[in-house]
């Protein structure tokens, strides 16, 4: 055997480690960076069962509604969410709700954690208004304000990463909705730590009293501020278009950088693992048109290196 043909079986032989390795993350951990598991599981927790204590319902220019809600579990515990209720016709398809989970799932699966955590309720009770088609609970974050307000210098992560997973994030799902105001710099979720509260049930007495707000006993978890992306309902559409060449919302040009993490995921996603992760919200041949545009921003990527070189193209940080 010659020393190419030997090479050829060490890369093999690394190549299939490293995919078994990353199957076995994405389909055991995929919430986030080491240490936010647990964060991720109470948020999904309190969207999917808690009660909902208080309502404020909102419209945008389209006569979509949202409600900034507040919900609480069985330890008094409370959390800010907007609830979307599901529309007849998903606004042909500007707005099918579901697919704002889809779009948290699959920035798990990429190591991103940027996408507010999300969940589908097949049916809710809100503001005394029954909704059979259910909705999607997405976790409000707290501070918001629009990212282009802060100097890029300042995000918490370089924003070369940030808007490259961002257009990753809008090819694979086809999300062309994407402009200025769908970047927010907020608190994180899942990055941060637990402050100090009053007593939950004194604060419970002097709401009962009128001297208090429905939102006094919310959780004590104060997030690091940090870019976020919002807003993913318009994904999926069949006519929509979004490639890595587009410019982005913040001028700096087409994407021609993905960060280290990306591109390994990127490289092991596979349909089961999506399938099981997505739980029935995209139908086959969309998780499969979703995997062909994986192979088709992997293929892009690779060429790149190829041409430019490895540190060239690839952010480590």
């Amino acid at each position: 055997m010659d020393p190419s043909e030997l090479e050829e079986l060490a890369w093999l032989a690394v190549r299939d480690a490293a995919g078994d390795n990353v199957l076995a993350l994405n389909r055991q951990s995929t919430r986030g960076p080491a240490g936010r598991e647990e964060r991720h599981r109470f948020v999904c927790q309190m969207l999917r069962n808690g009660t909902i204590v208080d309502a404020k319902r909102m419209e945008n220019g389209f006569g979509h509604v949202t409600y900034l809600v507040v919900l609480e579990d069985g330890k008094g515990r409370r959390m800010r969410a907007a609830f979307k209720p599901r529309v007849e016709g998903d606004g042909e398809g500007w707005h099918r709700v579901p697919i704002e989970v889809a779009a948290y799932q699959l920035n798990l699966l990429l190591g991103m954690d940027v996408v507010p955590p999300a969940v589908f309720r097949e049916e809710a009770d809100v503001d005394w208004t029954h909704y059979p088609a259910g909705g999607a609970f997405i976790y409000w974050c707290g501070g918001a304000r629009q990212l282009d307000t802060v100097p890029m210098n300042d995000w918490s992560i370089p924003s070369a990463a940030v808007l490259s997973d961002t257009r990753i994030l809008d090819v694979l799902i086809q999300n062309s909705d994407r402009h200025a105001g769908h970047f927010l710099y907020a608190e994180h979720w899942a990055d941060g730590t637990y402050v100090p509260l009053p007593n939950p049930q004194h604060q419970h007495h002097q709401h009962a009293k009128g001297g208090g707000s429905s939102t006094a006993s919310l959780s004590g978890w104060r997030g690091r501020m940090s870019p976020v992306l919002i807003d993913h309902a318009a994904g999926f559409r069949p006519d929509a278009f979004v490639c890595l060449d587009h410019e982005n919302a913040f001028m700096t040009g087409p994407t021609r950088h993905v960060s280290a993490r990306t591109y390994l995921r990127l490289r092991f996603l596979d349909a089961p693992t999506l399938q099981a992760a997505m739980g029935g919200i995209l139908m086959p041949e969309e998780v499969t048109a979703l995997l062909s545009r994986r192979d088709s921003v992997l293929a892009f990527f690779d060429g790149l290196v190829a041409d430019k070189g490895y540190g060239s193209v690839v952010l480590e940080a």
